[in-house]
């Protein structure tokens, strides 16, 4: 015969230790906001586009650029030369053309009803309330930070921005840094910019997923 334990009985110390640890799991460490508008839309989609595709900008820089040399002296014909010179210019002011079209098709997905993001981050991962289920932070590839906001990649197409000032927990917004280089074993990454993208960015590409990073932020 088998005998229920009686309900009234604490429950064993075992039972206990794994109910404290999944506390402890779930436990909040941080929380941040993300107040979702035109503005920070574009800005993630252009630090997404200079993360990831930074080829793609620096061969419309040499494009334009030879365009503009063949213009002014390759050429003889003063109507030709003026047109090549002419889309030269064209093509290097709308060298971020691409994230801004991505982000205005983002844009008009809202219809002008842009919402709020309250983020937490406990020991297991990243959650958005009132959102899909938790994200781990083995998921996330790319940990990009620049002077207002934080980005965590998870592809090439998918991230989440934090704005730094509205970080809450041991450290605000540096901690939250440090407490996710630890989880993730990644290092934080300014978005390249053409000046500063060089051939070790390229390489990169072929050692990791997603693209290339940018320079290391100095602490």
């Amino acid at each position: 015969m088998r005998f229920l334990p009686h309900p009234g009985l604490p429950k064993k110390p075992a039972e206990n230790a794994d109910r404290l640890t999944d506390e402890v799991k779930a436990m909040e460490h941080y929380t941040a906001d993300t107040i979702q508008s035109p503005e920070t839309i574009r800005r993630f989609s252009e630090v997404k586009f200079n993360i990831f595709q930074m080829p793609v900008k620096l061969a419309g820089v040499l494009i334009s650029v030879l365009l503009v040399l063949a213009g002014g002296f390759a050429v003889k014909s003063e109507g030709l030369s003026l047109l090549l010179i002419f889309l030269g210019c064209v093509l290097f002011t709308n060298l971020n053309a691409p994230a801004n079209y991505l982000a205005n098709r983002v844009i008009a997905l809202f219809h002008g009803r842009f919402p709020v993001l309250h983020y937490s981050f406990s020991e297991t991962g990243m959650k958005i309330k009132d959102k899909k289920p938790e994200t781990t932070y083995s998921a996330f590839i790319r940990l990009v930070e620049d002077e207002d906001y934080l980005y965590l990649f998870q592809s090439s197409q998918y991230g989440t921005m934090v704005k730094k000032s509205t970080v809450q927990g041991d450290g605000e917004a540096d901690g939250l840094k440090r407490f996710l280089t630890e989880k993730t074993s990644l290092k934080w990454v300014a978005p390249p910019s053409v000046l500063s993208f060089n051939l070790k960015h390229i390489r990169s590409m072929g050692k990791a997923a997603g693209g290339p990073v940018g320079p290391r932020l100095r602490r």
